[in-house]
């Protein structure tokens, strides 16, 4: 990843969207010089020492706490086809100061590849890993979580997890606008938009930032905000790495006590009536509805002869009213898990640690249609993927399929909590919609590009239904 001063203000999701599956469909590295590489690690390793960490197998000698760091960053990924990039060597800064000089040598490696890891969540191989490149790495050393003393908002690492920023605020009864997995590392997650459980009543994650702390491709330090450098404060905002290395982040908190949540599972028997009560939500809500959340995800697991239904449900409060999911509370489960718990607890109730497998992940932004329109499409959108070939094919390794529908209403694309937009804003005069997100995970990877291309179609052919 070659960083540049800040020419492009991204301003489409769905731009930003496509660019990810078309790197996503041919993943193919830029040619990297090995010598110029090595090199520049030497010279790394000589401004950063006890910082920069080798292969195993690696010539420079390295204390156990480096070797076991190399090894821990290299195989903690969403998508394990990321664990087969094998970087020259990674440097793990431990401030803005250590970026900036990791920058500033590299300035002098034109030839020379390097790319950033958070917490490795991103589904694309590539965005946070390198084959015989450079790996910034803001584990373990830049993942603390502080709050100002008035707890308004917190200072934020770009190597934490959520799991690990979260607490720090509740501690104070106070939230991030955060991940809705605990598991979820801050830095992709925010500067890629981020829906959160509080997105209705605060916007996405990036509408929540107060300022950023990052390096510029110069090897400067500086602040991006809403009277400092105002065009790079728009574009980190929903517009990813592609400006600057993001080394801070100030995040605004929010008042926060019990919350109730949990997961709901239905048979596939349950279709219609789930589908039905789905659109009702998202035509339904106003700003008396801003506290409730849905992830409705259809689930095929290996080896199922069917697919099942996980419909998690958030009230930012301790009880919700009665009519806010009634339709889905008065639909028959197989299970129920909901209940009044902290935050924190919600969050880990919905983890999405790896499933051990190589993935891919597309995302398709829908109008919501009137009722019978949009529940007849994703009864048939949900048929078709249900006679996927790759479901069940012991060949492939199927492993996994997801499809989570996510409304995305008036309400939440209206809710903004600095304020301004950033470059991921969504129109509310569009009216609601649906994001619909599509998983796969396999094991073979002789599949890959099957996969990748069989899921993209389905996608397609879900756009020109619609």
């Amino acid at each position: 990843m070659r960083l540049q001063r800040l020419a492009i203000l991204v301003a489409s999701f769905a731009a930003a969207v496509r660019a990810q599956e078309e790197y996503d469909d041919c993943y193919d590295e830029p040619d990297n010089d090995p010598n110029d590489t090595q090199a520049a690690c030497q010279d790394l390793l000589a401004a950063l020492p006890d910082q920069v960490a080798f292969p195993s197998n690696s010539s420079v000698q390295q204390s156990s706490n480096l070797t076991n760091l190399y090894a821990t960053t290299t195989s903690t990924y969403w998508d394990l086809a990321n664990t087969l990039d094998v970087p020259a060597c990674i440097v793990f800064p431990s401030s803005a100061e250590d970026v900036s000089t990791t920058v500033n040598i590299l300035q002098d490696y034109d030839e020379v590849k390097f790319n950033l890891k958070s917490g490795g969540h991103n589904f694309n191989r590539g965005f946070s890993s390198t084959d015989g490149g450079v790996l910034i790495s803001f584990r373990p050393y830049m993942q603390d979580t502080v709050l100002s003393d008035d707890a308004s908002t917190a200072s934020v690492g770009p190597g934490a997890r959520w799991s690990e920023a979260m607490p720090v605020a509740q501690a104070r009864d106070r939230c991030l606008v955060g991940g809705r997995a605990a598991d979820v590392g801050v830095g992709g997650y925010v500067i890629l938009g981020g829906i959160s459980y509080l997105s209705g009543q605060y916007g996405f994650s990036s509408d929540n930032v107060v300022n950023f702390q990052v390096v510029l491709a110069d090897g400067s330090i500086v602040d991006a905000n809403k009277t400092s450098h105002p065009e790079l404060y728009f574009a980190l905002r929903g517009g990813a790495s592609n400006f600057a290395i993001v080394t801070r982040y100030t995040l605004l908190t929010h008042p926060i006590g019990s919350v109730w949540a949990g997961s709901r599972i239905y048979s596939s028997d349950k279709t219609p009536q789930l589908t039905s009560a789905l659109t009702n939500f998202i035509a339904n809500s106003d700003n008396s509805t801003k506290q409730a959340a849905m992830i409705p995800t259809v689930i095929w697991v290996g080896g199922s002869s069917t697919y099942i239904w996980s419909m998690f449900l958030f009230w930012d409060g301790p009880s919700p009213p009665s009519d806010v999911f009634a339709e889905f509370l008065a639909i028959d489960a197989l299970s129920d898990s909901t209940k009044v718990q902290s935050y924190p607890e919600a969050l880990n109730g919905a983890n999405a640690a790896s499933i051990g497998g190589r993935t891919t992940d597309r995302v398709n932004p829908l109008a919501n249609l009137p009722h019978d329109n949009m529940t007849e499409f994703l009864q048939w959108h949900i048929a078709q993927l249900d006679q996927a070939p790759w479901l069940n094919n012991t060949e492939a390794g199927f492993v996994l399929a997801n499809l989570a529908l996510q409304p995305i209403n008036v309400e939440l694309q209206r809710s903004n909590g600095v304020g301004v937009p950033g470059a991921l804003h969504v129109d509310p005069a569009g009216g609601d919609k649906m994001w619909i997100e599509y998983s796969l995970a396999w094991r073979n990877s002789s599949w890959d590009d099957r996969m990748v291309a069989d899921l993209a179609k389905l996608v397609d052919e879900g756009q020109q239904y619609q």
